[in-house]
C-alpha cells in the first residue's frame, strides 16, 4: 500500500516512538573499538575551551564532526541493540535514498533529550552513508541524509500538516552541525580527546554544551 507524505510521516514517527532503545548509558559506557584512531571531532562550540591547551602556532582542526572512534561505538550499538524499521518511500524519494540503501529495514539506535527531542541514528544498508532523524511529535520531524564524511546531501521537514519539505543546503548542514553534536555529547559526556599536532598526549576537549 502506497502511503502520502503525511501517512509515511505518522507511519515514520510512530515507528521511532515506539520500538526506540534508548541507549544514553550504553553509548557513553561502551568501550571503544581496540584498532579506532582518535580524529577530530564534535562540535564547534568546543573549539575555543580547547585553544588554549594546543602550543601557539598550531591550529585547531574544525569539531564539525563525530570521531572515528564515535562513530565505530555508535554502529556497533546500533547493530548490537538498536531496532529494524522501515523508511517510507516518501520519506526515501525526498532524501533520494536508492531501495538497496534502505529497504527493507535499516537497523537503528535512538535518544531522548532532556528537552523531549528524540534523535536517531542509522546506517545505511549499502554502507554509503548515514540516515539521521529529530523528532519533537508527529507534526515536528526533521529527517537527513549524510555521507560517509558526515556532510548532509539531502534534508526535510514535516512542516504544513506532515507534508514534508526538503530543506535548503545551508540550513540542513547547521541542522545536522546540531544532531552531531548532541550525539558527541551522548558518546563522550566528558568531551573527546583530539589529537596534538605536535606529537604530545591529546589534548581533552570539553563536551559542546547544550544550546
Amino acid at each position: 500500500m502506497k502511503l502520502s507524505p503525511s501517512a509515511a510521516s505518522r507511519a515514520l514517527t510512530c515507528a521511532l516512538l515506539s520500538g526506540v532503545v534508548c541507549v544514553q548509558a550504553v553509548l557513553a559506557q561502551s568501550p571503544p573499538p581496540a584498532t579506532a584512531p582518535a580524529a577530530a571531532a564534535g562540535a564547534p562550540a568546543a573549539q575555543q575551551a580547547a585553544k588554549a591547551a594546543l602550543p601557539k602556532g598550531i591550529a585547531l582542526p574544525r569539531l564539525d564532526r563525530l570521531t572515528e572512534e564515535q562513530l565505530l561505538r555508535l554502529e556497533k550499538v546500533a547493530l548490537d541493540k538498536g531496532t529494524s524499521i522501515p523508511v517510507p518511500g516518501p520519506i526515501a524519494a525526498v532524501l533520494h535514498l536508492a531501495p538497496e540503501q534502505v529497504a527493507p529495514l535499516v537497523r537503528q539506535v535512538s535518544f531522548r533529550g532532556d528537552d523531549g527531542t528524540k534523535h536517531g541514528f542509522a546506517r545505511l544498508n549499502d554502507g554509503t552513508g548515514f540516515f539521521l532523524f529529530r523528532t519533537v511529535a508527529a507534526n515536528d520531524m526533521s529527517v537527513y541524509r549524510l555521507d560517509t564524511n558526515q556532510k548532509v546531501l539531502a534534508a526535510a521537514h514535516n512542516f504544513q500538516g506532515g507534508r514534508l519539505i526538503a530543506l535548503p543546503p545551508a540550513e540542513a548542514q547547521v541542522e545536522v552541525d546540531g544532531e552531531l553534536a548532541a550525539w558527541s555529547r551522548v558518546l563522550s559526556p566528558k568531551g573527546v580527546s583530539m589529537p596534538r599536532p605536535d606529537g604530545a598526549p591529546a589534548a581533552p576537549v570539553p563536551a559542546a554544551p547544550k544550546p
